[in-house]
């Protein structure tokens, strides 16, 4: 599936990053989510692996933001918010993860 109109240039730096098997870290809060959910970090990860971005956002007016949308290791959708990536960066942080909606 191709990505979504406007986010190529995220989506280009993902990949780019990903490929060189990055640090991936974790806000408190996205670890507490991830528990209650059941989301395992490979879970995350086969996401960010597979997923596109579907959105930006900005958090708290100066921090942008990227929803991705992927798969999890068994194949089911899982959504991904990560700090956006800066071109030669070699961290992901991963802000939230969640179902799409229907699936909690």
């Amino acid at each position: 599936m191709p990505p979504k109109p406007g986010f190529h240039a995220q989506l280009a730096l993902l990949q780019e990053v990903f490929a060189q098997s990055p640090t991936v870290k974790y806000y408190v809060h996205a670890q507490d989510q991830m528990r209650d959910r059941r989301i395992a970090r490979q879970d995350v990860r086969s996401a960010l692996a597979s997923g596109e971005v579907v959105s930006t956002e900005l958090a708290y007016e100066t921090e942008e933001r990227w929803r991705v949308k992927g798969y999890d290791v068994d194949g089911d959708a899982l959504i991904v918010v990560i700090e956006a990536i800066q071109s030669g960066g070699d961290t992901i942080v991963v802000v939230a993860a969640f179902p799409p909606k229907g699936r909690r």
